[in-house]
């Protein structure tokens, strides 16, 4: 529109050139530019008239005259080419075939090859339109730069091979996957796309493997901000989603690097897709990984309220050391647990939860007896077993039938002291008050099957 003002402008200056230019062509010129103005003015006002097509009503035209070509005008077969509805269909695919004159126009060449892109994977005789995009491609003479590209690229673009060809020259640079999807005009949306991202991540998961045997522990951590940037995103298909946090949970770094875990510890916890495996809702989720890896992913969380039940909530004294560092030696084998505050506890730890990240808790309806609960093995043939944090107490061991059957879920908001933590269905008590009692203790857990190997 610019474009038009200005070169209507030109009516002023015919004057001004006679004075200043050549003055014997000066009117003339000014004649055939306003001349150009008014075509243009034109040609835009009957495109304007003209609304865009609807490609269900032309490809019901279309059916009803038995998909003849020559049936359709030059708007019809555009828009069918560019709708990514029909463009990939067979007919239109036989039609451009036929002519191939269809796809000489920019417009549809590039409706096209976005339809592919966007069903990528989902199309009937594929192999079919890959060559005829890489023949149009090779025929196209014009010099639009989006075409060029895919011009200088159409072997790996077009084929079977292309997503991977994008994901392997990504990954071994640790480039943005969705930049790298965008440099080649694709979609991210789309199922190319998707499939991109899915070769990126099992490339990633080879390339980790070998790179963390190496790698000082920086680099490690480096290479996980990497990966849950770039391929842990919501494009991301969930069977490889879950494929690649499966193997950062059960790398050797993860294990051997408190950085690493918590780093990708707070990333599995926040995000939809996974969160806290002892919760039902994300049960479905942790299932498309291996058992092992909810198994340690489950010991990093246990730890985590060990030390903050042993750290925040009990007396900073030697018998409360020794029971933490005797609980933390089973943390891996914990299958699920649960804090639950008296009181004076919660009150006492309010400030503190207002400025820091606090596990998630229930309450005991108790003045000033907090307790710890954790379960050991499976519902049906596991133990539960509960601490408390008054010195005195003993903790209480429980079949997990028993304790399911006076208790219920682990998961409720609060508990009674005496008539449920400690009650007469109990199989057994650690008694922490002799000596040496960390031996007994563990021949007692040894006995239930519960060991810390």
């Amino acid at each position: 529109m610019k474009l038009l003002n200005s070169l209507a402008n030109l009516t002023l200056q015919p004057d001004w050139f006679n004075k200043h230019g050549r003055k014997k062509d000066a009117s003339d010129e000014c004649r055939s530019l306003l001349k150009l103005a008014a075509k243009l003015r034109e040609r835009k006002t009957d495109i304007e008239r003209q609304p865009p097509l609807n490609p269900d009503e032309v490809w019901l035209r279309w059916s009803r005259s038995g998909f003849g070509v020559e049936t359709l005008d030059a708007r019809q077969i555009r828009t069918l080419c560019v709708s990514s509805t029909t463009a990939t269909k067979p007919q239109v695919i036989q039609a451009c075939i036929k002519r191939p004159d269809i796809l000489a126009r920019t417009g549809c060449l590039i409706g096209l090859i976005n339809a592919y892109f966007i069903d990528w994977g989902d199309i009937d005789h594929q192999s079919e339109i890959e060559a005829l995009i890489r023949s149009s491609l090779s025929k196209y003479s014009k010099k639009n730069p989006v075409i060029g590209h895919f011009k200088s690229h159409s072997e790996d673009l077009f084929s079977p091979k292309g997503p991977p060809a994008i994901a392997k020259t990504a990954i071994e640079k640790l480039r943005p996957i969705r930049e790298s999807i965008k440099e080649n005009y694709v979609s991210v949306n789309s199922r190319y796309a998707r499939a991109v991202i899915s070769a990126s991540i099992r490339a990633y998961i080879a390339y980790f493997i070998a790179f963390e045997r190496r790698a000082r522990e920086g680099d490690c951590i480096g290479a996980l901000s990497y990966a849950i940037r770039e391929l842990l995103v919501d494009e991301s298909p969930r069977l490889e989603f879950c494929a690649l946090t499966e193997a950062l949970i059960m790398s050797p770094i993860a294990q051997n690097s408190e950085a690493f875990q918590k780093q990708l510890r707070e990333f599995v916890m926040t995000h939809d897709r996974l969160g806290d495996p002892r919760l039902p809702k994300n049960i479905a989720s942790w299932a498309m990984m291996k058992q092992e890896a909810g198994s340690r992913f489950l010991g990093w969380l246990a730890k985590d309220s060990i030390l903050f039940f042993f750290n925040y909530i009990l007396p900073n004294n030697d018998k409360n050391r020794r029971r933490k560092d005797f609980w933390l030696e089973y943390h891996e084998k914990v299958r699920d647990f649960q804090v639950a505050l008296s009181d004076d506890d919660h009150r006492r730890l309010q400030a503190y939860s207002r400025q820091q990240d606090v596990p998630s808790f229930s309450r005991v309806n108790h003045p000033t007896a907090s307790a710890f609960l954790m379960r050991f093995g499976d519902e049906g043939t596991g133990h539960y077993v509960v601490e408390f944090s008054e010195t005195g107490n003993a903790a209480y061991v429980f079949k997990a039938q028993s304790f399911k059957a006076s208790v219920g879920s682990i998961r409720r908001s609060s508990f009674e002291l005496k008539d449920e933590l400690k009650n007469d269905s109990k199989l057994g008590r650690i008694i922490h008050s002799t000596g040496q009692w960390e031996y007994k203790a563990r021949q007692q857990l040894a006995v239930l099957g519960i060991r810390k190997w």
